[in-house]
This record gives structure tokens, C-alpha cells and sequence, in this order.
């Protein structure tokens, strides 16, 4: 029996079959555009790709001319190109976009968008408002009540003008564009804790009130909130990226989807029995400021011009090396990132594209306060086979100067290389320290059981001290050396920042801002938990969580 040839079949939509549509992932578009904050920018795509989410970073232009510039000014703007995609985002740093916007929403019109997520940043969020392509894409969003998200000045910048805001009642802002919002829009604050609730109850009598609110600790404000209203999500500064990332990602995936995410990031609400947050762990009194740079009667940067090396290799976890990189340049630090490759763009996993600022062989010859190494596979084992890192991760041991590894880094990179067989111990060498003579001499009985950090000495240990205690990747922590039999508590994946000495790890990639904040707090200032210095001077533009002040 003879049979016809097979057809060509055409689609009343003129694109891919119905089935084929239904199965794709849903695509969320993020402008991007010189100016933009970096770690908005990464963070965010890291955590919508690792749920499946197909994400298009896309390079915007300005009344008709690519924004690449990286200052304010306009006078140096290019005509719009394909290939012009490199964009360089604040303190620097150079991500490459996937696509212009313009291709995006040609796309977008035959297969159309989960959402438009727009960064913050200055000026970037100014310049995006410029876009017409962008300002377009977005009113038509709003007049059908499809899903539009924003960040830091974007909700004020970009969102408000436009009035994607009218009709809501709540939404998110950076602190210092809350007076930009429409009228009648107000920040939404977080419930009521047990003592304020108890003081609507049970109010205190007049004549004390007005004393007693003085004292009492302002209501806190939501980092993230999504009016269903206008379908409309906002958040407050890149501090709460993580948090903006997980409930896009719920909102276009799942609740489930994001769950597993949370719990794959090891992050720092993703504990085994989901409800304790596992915090850092310092081992051994005075190992918190091995380089003694912290002044205690003055509480100010005492190693401003510290140096900082972010080796990057293809398949690093790009987004944790911004997040470490943006902070630490947030506070003035001189923060390197150096290829190991041939090239010094670094195609990261999850596609994320960053532009080193040198090659490794050039960072060799000088000193570094710390050398820190991101995680992401195979970019772990790539930098664990490379000798120049090695080579520099051994001089920082050696020298005892701080150095370490995010993510399975503790596991591929560390322990492989011997970097975890020489324990640092510190000890008390009975030398008069004059600070604490005074101190006694004034107060006269002290506790016995202090030792004053100026007698404090560190050395290396011996094999009775057991291998340097790490954090690291649930999936790896088998690769970490085992402590000694009577440390029978010591688990890698328990902690999220582990500090031995002069090395420091986290346990996975939800623990970048940690890692960022511990690592700063030894190379440029003290550690306290006071929230004074390290909260108040570098993150208090970020409007991070609450529990980022233990690790200030």
C-alpha cells in the first residue's frame, strides 16, 4: 500500500505546536542596563534558572541608543548593536546580557513572558525608565494584569511614573525612595511581635506612654510583598534579593519549586528540620581577629586598603562571586576577580557571564589580605587543579592570612590541595599585655578564666588538633577530612559560615551574603554582634534580614 508523503503542519498561531508550547518553561525577562545593581541582577537569575526558569537578560537602550555607559551621563552612547551586550553593573563589575530588549519582546509577542523583573540600582533603574521599548512592554503588562516584578528604586523609579502602582495600596521600596511612591501607596510593615501586641492589649497608662514608645524599637518594614490586586511584586534593597528571587520563583513555578531550591542553596532558613537557622561557628577564642587590625577604642576601619582575590574559572557560581566581590567593594576594599582561563569572560554555570578584571599569572607576585574562591561545578574542580591557586591558597596558610572556599570549594579545592591537614591553634604566651595590666590595675579583680588578646599567639597545630573544621556542601561533606573521634557533633553541612584560623567556608550557595559579611569583618574591621560598625556603615543600604547582624 502506497502512502502519502507527510505534510508540513501549520499552526493557526504560526509558532510551535500546543503541546510543545504548554510543556516549555515559563521565561521571565530582566532589563538590564549599565548601571544596574549586580547582585540584583545575578542573584536573581541564579535562583530562577536553578527552578527551571528560562531567563533572558536583556540589554535596554535609552531613547533609542544602547546605555552602556557606565556613568550618568549620556554623551557617550552608541548606537544599538547585537553585539554590543556587556554591561557594566555597580562597583564595576561587567556582566554579559543573553540579548536587547528589543529581540526579547519580538519573542515575547510569539510566546509570551511569565513576567518582566526589573532591577534597582543607580543609575540604572533611571536609565531603564528612559527605555521606551521597556516602558512600552511594561504598561501593556499592567493593562493586562500580567506579572511584573521590581527591586530597590525600580518600584519608584521605573514602576510609579508609569502608574503599574495605582490601585495598590502596599509595595515594597528602597528606604530612600519611600517618599517617591504614588499617593495613597505605603510600605507594608512586618506583624506584630508578641510585645507590641501585648501593649495594644494591655496599654501602658498615659502619663508613661509617651516615655515608653521612645524606647521601643520601630516596627519593622516587609522586605517583599506582591499585591494579587495589580499582580504587581516588589522589594525593598538588594539585601532581601534572595527573598524577592524565591517568591518570583514561587509565582511562576511553584511553591514546591521553590522549597527545593531554598533547600538545594542551603541557605540560611533551609536547615534540615526547617525551622532552626543554622549560624556560624568560630573555633577557639581570638581566632575572630587573626591580623589583630581592630582597634577597640576607636571603631573605625583600621585596614582600609585591604585586597581582596576572587579567582573565577568557566563553571564557577557566578552570583556568589558578585555577591562577595559587591560587598566588599561596598566598603572601599581593592577586590580583584582573576581568571584562570584563556579568556577573561567566564562563562559561569547556570550561563551567568562575568568579565574578570585580569588573568591569574598577573595576581601572583603580590600579597593578598585574603584569597576567597566561589563554588559551582565544574569551576570548583577546575580551580583546585590550576597551580597558580593553589599556589597562592598555600601562601595565604602558610602566612596565615585569611583564605577559604564557598559551597563544595571546602571539599574540591581544600582538601585535596593539603590546605586542611595544618591547623592553626592559638594560644596564650604569657607575655604582658599593657591594655589589660590597666584594665586590672582599675577594676582590680577580673575573670580568671579571660585571656587578653594581646597575649594571644597563634602557631600550627599538631595531628592531636585534628584537621581544619570546615563548612561545605551537604553532597561533598564526605570528601572533608573527619575530625577527631571525640568530636563526634562536627558536621560540614551543619553550619553556614565556619571560621578555623585564618580559613573560612559556608556550606552552600545561600550563604553568599554570609560568607561576604564574615569575610569583611576580619579584613577590614572587628566582628562584633553590636550592629554598630559593619551593619551601619557598609549594609545599611541593602535593608538586609535580621540575621545578617550576627555575622556583622
Amino acid at each position: 500500500m502506497k502512502m502519502a508523503p507527510l505534510q508540513a503542519m501549520e499552526f493557526p498561531s504560526g509558532g510551535a505546536p500546543p503541546l510543545v508550547e504548554a510543556l516549555a518553561p515559563p521565561t521571565v525577562v530582566i532589563p538590564v542596563v549599565s548601571g544596574v545593581c549586580s547582585i540584583e541582577v545575578s542573584v536573581l537569575t541564579d535562583i530562577l534558572r536553578r527552578g527551571a526558569v528560562r531567563v533572558i537578560l536583556a540589554s535596554c537602550s535609552c531613547s533609542g541608543v544602547v546605555c552602556d555607559d557606565s556613568s550618568s551621563s549620556f554623551s557617550n552612547l552608541k548606537p544599538p548593536t547585537s553585539k554590543n551586550k556587556t554591561i557594566t553593573c555597580t562597583r564595576g563589575l561587567k556582566i554579559t546580557a543573553d540579548t536587547t530588549i528589543e529581540e526579547a519582546i519580538a519573542e515575547g509577542g510569539r510566546s509570551p513572558f511569565a513576567a518582566v523583573a526589573v532591577p534597582g540600582g543607580m543609575p540604572g533603574a533611571a536609565k531603564l525608565a528612559n527605555c521606551k521599548t521597556l516602558v512600552n512592554e511594561l504598561v501593556r503588562r499592567h493593562k493586562n494584569k500580567a506579572l511584573v516584578a521590581a527591586q530597590c528604586a525600580a518600584p519608584a523609579v521605573v514602576l510609579a511614573p508609569l502608574g503599574i502602582l495605582d490601585g495598590a495600596e502596599l509595595a515594597c521600596v528602597s528606604p530612600a525612595f519611600e517618599d517617591q511612591l504614588p499617593q495613597g501607596v505605603s510600605v507594608p510593615l512586618k506583624p506584630l511581635n508578641r510585645q507590641q501586641r501585648e501593649d495594644i492589649e494591655n496599654p501602658v497608662p498615659e502619663h508613661i506612654r509617651e516615655a515608653y514608645l521612645k524606647l521601643q524599637p520601630p516596627r519593622e518594614k516587609e522586605d517583599v510583598h506582591f499585591d494579587e490586586k495589580t499582580n504587581v511584586l516588589t522589594a525593598r534593597g538588594v539585601g532581601a534579593v534572595t527573598e524577592y528571587a524565591f517568591k518570583l520563583l514561587s509565582l511562576v513555578k511553584g511553591e514546591h519549586v521553590a522549597a527545593e531550591v531554598k533547600f538545594a542553596m542551603a541557605g540560611w532558613d533551609a536547615s534540615p528540620d526547617g525551622k532552626v537557622p543554622c549560624m556560624a561557628r568560630y573555633y577557639r577564642p581570638g581566632a575572630r581577629d587573626p591580623r589583630g587590625i581592630y582597634d577597640a577604642d576607636d571603631e573605625e576601619f583600621r585596614n582600609p586598603d585591604c585586597s581582596v582575590l576572587v579567582p573565577l574559572a568557566y563553571g564557577s557560581d557566578v552570583a556568589n562571586a558578585v555577591v562577595l566581590v559587591d560587598l566588599l567593594r561596598r566598603a572601599n576594599a581593592e577586590v580583584v576577580l582573576a581568571s584562570i582561563e584563556a579568556t577573561r569572560e567566564i562563562v559561569g554555570v547556570r550561563d551567568l557571564r562575568v568579565t574578570a578584571d585580569c588573568d591569574i599569572e598577573s595576581c601572583t607576585s603580590r600579597t593578598w589580605d585574603a584569597v576567597i574562591c566561589p563554588g559551582g561545578q565544574p569551576g570548583t574542580s577546575r580551580l583546585a587543579s590550576n597551580r597558580h591557586v593553589v599556589d597562592l591558597l598555600t601562601q595565604q596558610r602558610d602566612s596565615m592570612r585569611m583564605h577559604g572556599a564557598m559551597d563544595e570549594g571546602g571539599a574540591v579545592i581544600l582538601a585535596p590541595n593539603g590546605l586542611l591537614d595544618r591547623r592553626v591553634v592559638v594560644y596564650d604566651s604569657g607575655e604582658s599585655d599593657p591594655r589589660y595590666d590597666a584594665i586590672v590595675a582599675e577594676e582590680g579583680e577580673v575573670d580568671p578564666s579571660m585571656v587578653p588578646y594581646g597575649r594571644l599567639r597563634r602557631r600550627f597545630g599538631t595531628p592531636s588538633d585534628g584537621p581544619v573544621r570546615v563548612s561545605c556542601n551537604r553532597a561533598y561533606a564526605h570528601a572533608v577530612p573527619k575530625a577527631l573521634k571525640h568530636e563526634t557533633k562536627y558536621d560540614p553541612s551543619e553550619f553556614l559560615v565556619t571560621v578555623d584560623g585564618p580559613c573560612v567556608t559556608c556550606r552552600g550557595a545561600g550563604c553568599a551574603f554570609e560568607m561576604a559579611c564574615t569575610v569583611a569583618s576580619y579584613v577590614l574591621c572587628h566582628d562584633g554582634v553590636d550592629e554598630t560598625s559593619w551593619m551601619d556603615r557598609v549594609l545599611s543600604d541593602l535593608t538586609c534580614p535580621r540575621h545578617m547582624a550576627f555575622f556583622a
